[in-house]
């Protein structure tokens, strides 16, 4: 029996472990980059600014494979659209709300993609703001198109029953109106039906309003009202004392909510609030930013009380 003998010289095997580690090297930079720059999960915002294109890797029509959302500001104004199967769709908005925003640096756009409606093809929900009115619009992908199926100017947008076996509901409405105020639909297919006549309430809002009123207070607080759980992170909690109000100023913008968890009867237990606010540098008309905040609000005893306090720069 003949065997085949190779011989591997040292340096033929230094130079072949070098270029096995180059050739892995780029495979993690590349997937790297592709996932910091494109990747997102359904329930994270992503905030859009005009340094070139921003894009977002995501299934958009429900065939299994991955889209490209295109976010842009020319001139300031924003623009989206997708590449769908190697075809351009764009995001035209409704006649009543003739614009997707503008881009301002202490207010840049958010999105959210989420499947409201279940049928595995997500929902498009942008929020922005233009001369200091916030701007409300939800997309969604029927008959080769993206239909404008909700716009509003309010500021406070959210999503009930998104998980449980009850008809998903968007609820919309502004801060400074009352509950009777509150704009209530059902999502079914590709449709919202008007259900505002039902008396349903924001999930917290005592709680939420009361936060705003602290990040807005333009002292440093000597005490909290009761909104918070007992068991809040004492690290969290002590956001509220590094604010700087000695040099800044916190203006309430727009919010985004959605429910967390249920108990066995399908009732809301939990839910989570992401706040954006304006940042302001006191006797200063230029330096502006954006400080956002997500607090979790915990059912206990029948009112919502916050358990979890994080912040963020955009």
């Amino acid at each position: 029996m003949k065997f085949n003998v190779i011989i591997v010289t040292k340096k033929t095997l230094i130079i072949f472990s070098t270029l096995l580690l180059l050739i892995g090297s780029g495979f993690l930079y590349l997937a790297k980059i592709n996932f910091n720059s494109y990747y997102t999960d359904e329930s994270i915002p992503i905030m859009a600014k005009p340094q070139g294109e921003q894009a977002i890797k995501k299934d958009l029509n429900g065939d299994g494979k991955e889209d490209v959302l295109y976010i842009t500001a020319k001139e300031e104004k924003y623009y989206v659209e997708a590449l769908i199967n190697k075809k351009t769709y764009f995001f035209n908005e409704k006649k009543t709300l003739k614009t997707l925003g503008n881009y301002y640096s202490h207010w840049p756009m958010t999105i959210n993609i989420i499947d409201i409606n279940r049928d595995r093809i997500p929902e498009i929900i942008i929020q922005s703001s233009q001369e200091n009115t916030p701007i409300q619009h939800i997309f969604t992908w029927n008959n080769n198109e993206f239909l404008d199926i909700y716009c509003s100017t309010n500021n406070i947008l959210g999503i009930l029953d998104s998980s449980n076996n009850k008809t998903p509901k968007l609820l919309s409405a502004s801060l400074e109106s009352s509950q009777s105020n509150i704009q209530q639909y059902l999502m079914k297919e590709k449709n919202l039906k008007n259900i505002s006549y039902e008396k349903n309430s924001l999930p917290g809002l005592n709680s939420v309003i009361q936060f705003i009123d602290l990040i807005e207070y333009p002292y440093e607080l000597s005490e909290t009202p009761n909104i918070f759980a007992p068991n809040i992170n004492s690290d969290e909690l002590a956001i509220l004392w590094q604010l700087d109000k000695e040099n800044f100023t916190y203006t309430f913008q727009d919010c985004f909510f959605r429910d967390d968890s249920w108990d066995s009867s399908n009732t809301l237990s939990s839910c989570t609030w992401t706040l954006n606010f304006k940042k302001a540098l006191k006797n200063s008309d230029k330096d502006f930013s954006q400080i956002s905040f997500k607090i979790c609000l915990n059912k206990i005893n029948n009112e919502f009380f916050i358990s979890l306090i994080d912040n963020f720069n955009k």
